[in-house]
């Protein structure tokens, strides 16, 4: 049914492309003749959302054609590596919001470019694997990101003023308070999902332009350590 609705359609401009499909056996090759219709459209929105039961029939994103239109990409449930990355934000010079969620991360991840357009940044894995993740875009200002074992590096980010962060079970504490010292002078919100209560231990670094602070507790914590760091929060 989309192979012909896709073969049906001519128009050369198309404000947004979603296909939202259940995979229940490998359909790789069905993927790749849908990426290569949308690279030879002018599309804004990509939108790809595959359910799965299984990872070892998850699709994998592969190389993307240029797509110099494209503004905002959702991908959802698909194999995703750190190469595939790179590449498509080479080959999308006007993406500003990227949405990665629920997916199987393959590799360590590197956003970055001094030319980056990239504005609104989401990852978030359901795999167990735990990978670096460098990002070093000059234009972000909104990041939610699982925060796991791996480590977690932001590098010239100015501009950079929202941050969620899902805490995971594994993460290791010092790398993470290791990342939100990197941002404690340009903070204005950030949003903090956890059940670890290490997370407001005392050293928690001083955020002196936090404005606005949530708090997902999942357990009993006690917030004063992360308070007394947040003392301009209103």
């Amino acid at each position: 049914m989309v192979n012909s609705a896709l073969e049906s359609h001519q128009a050369i401009f198309l404000e947004r492309f979603k296909i939202f499909i259940y995979i229940n056996k490998s359909a790789q090759s069905t993927v790749t003749k849908w990426l290569e219709f949308v690279g030879s459209r002018q599309v804004e929105r990509l939108e790809l959302d595959f359910l799965c039961l299984s990872e070892k029939h998850g699709v994998e994103l592969g190389d993307l054609r240029p797509m110099k239109y494209l503004k905002t990409m959702c991908l959802r449930s698909l194999k995703v590596s750190g190469e595939d990355i790179s590449l498509f934000l080479r080959n999308c010079p006007l993406l500003r919001k990227l949405f990665i969620t629920k997916a199987s991360l393959t590799s360590d991840v590197h956003v970055s470019g001094a030319t980056l357009a990239l504005k609104h940044l989401q990852i978030r894995r359901r795999n167990g694997r735990d990978f670096n993740i460098t990002i070093s875009a000059p234009n972000l200002s909104i990041v939610f990101i699982d925060a796991g074992r791996g480590q977690l590096r932001f590098e010239n980010v100015p501009k950079l003023v929202v941050t969620i962060f899902r805490i995971r079970t594994r993460i290791t504490m010092n790398n993470f308070f290791s990342t939100i010292s990197c941002l404690a002078s340009q903070l204005q919100s950030l949003n903090l999902s956890t059940s670890r209560y290490e997370i407001l231990r005392k050293g928690f670094p001083q955020l002196s332009q936090l404005k606005t602070l949530i708090i997902q507790d999942k357990g009993k914590l006690d917030h004063t350590s992360l308070l007394a760091a947040t003392t301009y929060v209103v």
